[in-house]
């Protein structure tokens, strides 16, 4: 990709955050180095604008209101716009860096950064490099060393799709919402369960629940219906 130095580098935001877009694009167009063109808080809407609009760095949650990160970052890929990916996120990076990059973004970095060091990684991003934090490169580096993998967590051993899955158990919700979220069956989600599980030497769902929250203790479980 190459961009015009003398325009501002163009920014597409896919949060399902109101207040959290809302403060990142004044953080960016206050900056003076950037243009938001667009945002969203669910993948169907960003995938369908992204197709008509030009931008050079989609910024980009992994939880959304509809579908996931790493589908758009995926989709986003196969269709083959001239545009990179920053993945901006509240999660664990050790779990999710790595796969977010095989699934074509060029960076990960963390939502708590100072606003300051989020536009410098769009902007990083946007010249082409590769954005994210020092221990995160020291361990894909010790494991490119070593040719082996590092990472002694279980969930490593979870597919992209079922860290998807987990993470909606981890808010306690039902498979059918799970399967609206993600675009795909209520049979399909329930396969995934049944394949976390099994990865995960889980014998009940009560045992599947209490695992998924500690996993990701960052999220809030929205509160039960009567």
């Amino acid at each position: 990709m190459h961009r015009d130095s003398m325009r501002p580098t163009r920014v597409y935001l896919i949060d399902d955050h109101p207040l959290f877009r809302s403060g990142l694009r004044r953080a960016l167009e206050d900056d003076g180095r950037f243009e938001c063109v667009g945002e969203a808080d669910d993948a169907p809407t960003a995938l369908s604008a992204l197709r008509q609009v030009q931008v050079d760095v989609v910024v980009v949650d992994l939880a959304l209101r509809s579908g996931s990160g790493l589908d758009v970052i995926a989709a986003l890929r196969t269709e083959g716009g001239l545009f990179r990916a920053l993945v901006l996120s509240m999660h664990d990076e050790h779990l999710y860096a790595e796969r977010a990059l095989r699934a074509g973004a060029r960076g990960y970095v963390s939502k708590d950064l100072a606003p300051r060091a989020i536009c410098d990684a769009v902007a990083r991003v946007a010249r082409g490099e590769l954005v994210m934090s020092e221990r995160m490169q020291n361990l894909l580096i010790q494991r490119a060393v070593s040719g082996q993998e590092v990472s002694t967590n279980p969930l490593a051993a979870l597919s992209d799709r079922e860290l998807e899955v987990f993470r909606l158990i981890a808010a306690s919700l039902k498979t059918s919402v799970i399967a609206r979220t993600l675009h795909i069956s209520p049979k399909t989600v329930e396969s995934h369960r049944a394949r976390i599980k099994s990865k995960l030497g889980l014998d009940s769902p009560a045992e599947l629940l209490r695992a998924a929250i500690a996993a990701f203790p960052e999220i809030d479980a929205p509160p039960r219906s009567s």
